[in-house]
């Protein structure tokens, strides 16, 4: 559940976002190599968090208006895919010349703003090494109007260069030496979701240390701002960061912590006197998404994807693992990941998995986009906004893992590289049919001898 925030912590968020654009640009993905399994106990879900309700008349604020109204844009942007030549070009120049200049510029020098830029800099140009060098040199030195955001920059860097045992070590000094502001959060919710996604055993601990100072700062029922920058996070977001560890909890077995976490969290935001509408909508969307898990995945009502044709009922297919992908019409790297969903199925018939899609519409009966060219109408079908409000999609696309007997295993975002052999989903579905790892069909098309999940 990784999100790209604005305000003063938008240089690592956008950071984060060009190291994507070089990888594409290169041609390179990243493939954090997986280590550790997601299995889920199946137990009833959590109910609805306090004060989590949208009120009867409650009316949002035009800037709340104004947030959602550019989420579908937001969503375009976000993905290297849908920019055009000129701006990859741009984009391409700039990481050069900011390569150049940091490989030329002394990071001893004096000024610790100097210092602060040259990290930025070097961030931008993808020079990871000198990136961190920079960064841990600012921290050294005692400086402290960008001290938080050297911390950030520094778990990024260490993130690019693979080291992310050097990541949670720095994570945790940034912990220990930081108040808990909006740099420190976003560092961590940073962090948490690329350990998860990177299938780090590291994420688990390292949600566990944050939860105190979370759940803290949620009570307190102010936006958590950072102390000299522009990052903030609302009491929605916090709490969205802080379920990240109950889910974490579950795909161990750890029913009840889980437990533990979301009553904590619970509390904690019962005591926010006022939630705006969009935290409100958001908490009860991750609760729902939450209270997916160890349920049967309800049945939706749905119609072929082109125009308007019979109703019909989505449910899962019995007998079969089912990853169903939820994504609104608006979005075309979604439709890209549907083609790459139903690559994977195909590629784990040995495992009985079937590919499906859910493409939410307001108006079902318009024509199709270009964009859809790529789906199959055999496994994809159109659904309007309150028929899969009950799964609680915060971010798109959301995936829903089941069982051969529906009920869900795995809901939530998945990385770029999600599908890669060996990769996340292929852990994911490994544990659901109580293997380890050998999921692919065989490359003769025989189906291969499995290894046994330890007992």
């Amino acid at each position: 559940m990784l999100r790209l925030w604005m305000g003063g912590w938008r240089v690592v968020a956008l950071l984060v976002f060009w190291t994507g654009a070089l990888d594409l640009l290169h041609g390179q993905a990243a493939t954090p190599e997986a280590q550790q399994p997601v299995p889920v106990q199946q137990t009833a879900p959590q109910g609805p968090v306090s004060g989590a309700v949208a009120q009867p008349g409650e009316i949002a604020r035009p800037g709340e208006i104004y947030q959602q109204a550019m989420k579908p844009l937001d969503v375009v942007r976000s993905s290297l895919d849908n920019w055009s030549d000129a701006e990859l070009g741009a984009l391409t120049t700039g990481i050069h010349m900011a390569r150049e200049a940091c490989g030329e510029i002394s990071i001893k020098m004096a000024g610790e703003q100097d210092l602060y830029d040259l990290i930025r800099l070097c961030s931008f140009g993808q020079d990871w090494t000198r990136a961190n060098s920079a960064a841990m040199q600012y921290i050294a030195s005692g400086a402290n109007p960008h001290r938080a955001q050297a911390y950030a920059l520094s778990i990024n860097a260490l993130v690019r260069l693979t080291d992310l045992d050097g990541a949670v070590a720095q994570a945790r000094a940034m912990l220990r030496d930081m108040p808990y502001n909006g740099e420190v959060a976003y560092s961590m919710q940073f962090l948490k979701t690329y350990l998860t996604q990177a299938v780090d055993s590291n994420a688990l601990g390292l949600a566990t240390e944050e939860h105190g100072a979370l759940v803290e700062a949620l009570a307190n029922g102010t936006t958590l701002k950072s102390l000299h920058g522009e990052a903030v996070m609302g009491a929605g977001a916090l709490f969205e960061s802080g379920m990240q560890l109950a889910f974490l909890q579950r795909y161990v077995g750890d029913t009840r912590g889980a437990e533990r976490t979301c009553a904590d969290l619970d509390a904690a935001a019962a005591k926010v006197e006022t939630l705006s509408v969009p935290d409100r909508q958001l908490i009860t969307a991750v609760r729902k998404e939450y209270g997916l898990l160890g349920n049967v995945l309800p049945e939706i009502d749905a119609q072929g994807i082109a125009g308007a044709r019979a109703a019909k009922k989505f449910r899962n297919d019995d007998g079969f693992v089912t990853i169903v992908e939820i994504f609104p019409d608006y979005c075309p790297q979604c439709v890209k990941m549907m083609s790459g969903l139903e690559e994977f199925a195909a590629a784990h018939v040995a495992a009985k998995v079937h590919a499906r899609g859910l493409v939410i519409r307001d108006d079902m009966t318009a024509a199709p986009p270009e964009s859809w060219k790529g789906l199959k109408s055999a496994t994809t079908w159109a659904v309007k906004p309150d028929a899969v409000s009950m799964l609680g999609a915060t971010e798109y696309p959301l995936l829903v893992a089941t069982d051969e007997h529906g009920v869900v295993y795995f809901a939530g975002t998945i990385p770029a590289n999600a599908f890669v052999p060996n990769g996340y989903m292929e852990q994911v579905i490994g544990r659901i049919v109580g293997e380890i790892a050998t999921v692919r069909n065989a490359a003769a098309g025989k189906v291969k001898a499995v290894a046994k999940k330890p007992s």
